[in-house]
């Protein structure tokens, strides 16, 4: 493909480098003429039963393995903006299982019906080949000079890859102990810092101490829907959940740090080591604030949350006015609707539910909130 900016490919074809210039063309994607279909083989084992009439029961155990998946490959860091072209580098195994169980039941003369279906779902997934390189890994896109996620084979796709934080040096002796960080001057060895864990025999804390610090991918997910019917009223509930989810809450570089200027976090200013509002620096939840703290900024646990949530996703009341007026009607019902109506979480971002996939699955960059809704209708059935 190719396209034009002023930029990349407008030039001063008289020989002035002034700022009218004539238009040109550069290439902005590469293609890749050897590249194929990705391939997906699925088996799925399926069971579905319905026990003492109003029980009902639905399993599936399912596998699928994709072959040939199609990546862009990264090509040299040279000049020029072209996309990279896609290649087709391996094989990855996805594996996991579902259960639906539901249950109808009435009471109170059959005035009360009412039914419940619970859903769980478990899947888990590997990088089984590459393109055989050896040592070879995919990374996640840049945010801010850094990459939150990558893969290899044997592993999720994908995973949080950077340093362990172990803590915060909280003397000038136990600094000065610590491995040295980021350069042999150990100028980063000082009270107030993160105290990055120390993962192999140089005695120096580098790129070489990252390792995989967490997962987006949760242990389950479940569902929970009910319906209530008694006397006209009908209430409709809707759980979500998700359990065992990690997320990279990047939002916190801007909040907690010094990436641009801006607003700040709460325990920027309260729960920083050093903090004046602070009685112990031991129970401080952040480095020392200062102008230049890049290195406090690199992918960490420190970054890494428990995303995991319980989210009432919709809630529904009704009542069948048929039962008051008698009209000819088939159905009549006035109804209030509320969406989102809360989440039960430990993430601090704004929403632990965020909509992101892929390599980059699990950052969070500031995604807009789930709006709660509320809504008041008539349904009529003629």
């Amino acid at each position: 493909q190719f396209g034009l900016s002023v930029g990349d490919s407008f030039y001063g074809l008289n020989g002035q480098n002034g700022a009218q210039g004539s238009t040109g063309f550069y290439q902005t994607t590469f293609g890749n003429d050897n590249v194929q279909w990705e391939t997906t083989r699925t088996t799925n084992v399926g069971l579905d039963a319905t026990v003492f009439k109003n029980f009902d029961i639905t399993l599936d155990v399912w596998q699928r393995r994709t072959s040939d998946m199609l990546y862009a490959k990264s090509i040299p860091q040279v000049l020029g903006q072209a996309t990279a072209p896609s290649v087709n580098v391996g094989e990855m195994l996805n594996k996991g299982f579902d259960i639906a169980l539901g249950y109808r039941g009435s009471a109170l003369n059959s005035e009360l019906k009412y039914n419940v279906n619970v859903d769980l779902s478990h899947y888990k997934n590997e990088i089984v080949k590459l393109a055989g390189v050896s040592g070879e890994i995919l990374q996640g896109s840049a945010y801010r000079e850094q990459i939150y996620t990558r893969t290899q084979q044997g592993r999720a796709f994908p995973e949080f890859f950077g340093y362990v934080v172990e803590g915060i040096f909280q003397t000038a002796d136990e600094a000065a102990a610590w491995p040295k960080a980021f350069g042999a001057t150990g100028t980063y060895n000082k009270p107030g810092h993160y105290k990055y864990k120390h993962l192999n025999d140089d005695k120096v804390i580098n790129d070489l101490d990252r390792t995989y610090i967490g997962s987006p991918h949760p242990d389950f997910t479940a569902g929970l829907n009910f319906n209530v019917s008694y006397k006209g009223f009908d209430l409709y509930a809707l759980f979500y959940a998700s359990v065992g989810n990690d997320m990279v809450n990047y939002v916190r570089r801007f909040t907690d740090f010094v990436q641009f200027a801006g607003g700040r976090s709460y325990d920027r200013l309260y729960n920083s080591w050093g903090s004046p509002y602070l009685k112990d620096n031991t129970q401080a939840k952040l480095p020392m604030a200062e102008t230049n703290d890049t290195q406090s900024q690199v992918v960490s646990t420190a970054f890494i949350e428990d995303a995991s949530f319980l989210r009432l996703k919709n809630l529904k009341v009704g009542y069948d006015l048929n039962r008051v007026l008698k009209t000819k009607l088939r159905n009549l019902q006035v109804y209030g609707q509320v969406s989102n109506l809360f989440t039960i979480t430990k993430y601090s971002g704004l929403d632990p539910e965020v909509n992101s996939s892929g390599v980059n699955m699990g950052v969070d960059q500031g995604a807009w909130p789930t709006a709660r809704q509320i809504l008041f209708g008539v349904n009529i059935g003629i």
